[in-house]
């Protein structure tokens, strides 16, 4: 289908032509505002040497905001974030990062690691996301927090994600003609034990 240009993307299946299309368009935006800040005319707000004062949202642009919100909304491919975790897992193995905090060794409870990580980052407790989680009890997941969930551990679990993006990226900036490594990321969809809550 690549070959025969029938991919039927929104964007160019090329990064350097992606690239280029956006540089362009951001630097046209940019000049468009700067001409508008120097004849003062951009809308609802004005630049002074007291600085950016902007008028608050007016209740039907805040209508048309939330419309649009939603159709945005529909367009966005609907998955888990635990099924989104699991799958981001497969890909970079980031979830090795959370290394014992005595013997270095890498967690025995993937489900439970992804569940004390929701956890933390939702701010919906360790109990709450237990009683969410089918096969996960509290005690795993307070397990997991007390010897995997470290700020170094997070360092370098995030470290892990950036350099995946910059590798993938990299990869498509010296394969003209082909489309994003992203495109082509396609498994089978990683799963785990759950109610409504966990993937299936």
């Amino acid at each position: 289908m690549h070959a025969e240009g029938r991919l039927g993307l929104a964007l160019p299946d090329s990064f350097a032509e992606w690239r280029a299309q956006r540089t362009a368009t951001l630097d046209a935006k940019l000049k468009e505002l700067a001409k508008a800040a120097a004849t003062n005319v951009i809308p609802d707000t004005t630049i002074s040497d007291k600085g950016l004062p902007i008028s608050p949202i007016r209740e039907e642009e805040s209508d048309r905001i939330l419309t649009l919100s939603r159709r945005l909304y529909v367009l966005v491919p609907r998955i888990r974030i635990t099924s989104l975790l699991a799958e981001v897992q497969s890909w970079t193995r980031f979830l090795d990062s959370f290394t014992h905090y005595r013997t270095g060794e890498t967690a025995n409870d993937e489900a439970a690691l992804m569940a004390a990580i929701l956890a933390d980052a939702t701010n919906a407790g360790a109990e709450q996301m237990a009683k969410s989680s089918r096969g996960v009890t509290i005690h795993h997941m307070m397990l997991m927090v007390d010897r995997h969930l470290r700020s170094e551990t997070y360092a370098t679990a995030t470290a892990v994600l950036v350099d995946a993006q910059r590798t993938s990226f990299q990869d498509n900036r010296h394969s003209e003609g082909q489309p994003p490594n992203w495109l082509l990321m396609r498994r089978r969809p990683t799963t785990a034990s759950s109610n409504g809550s966990w993937p299936r």
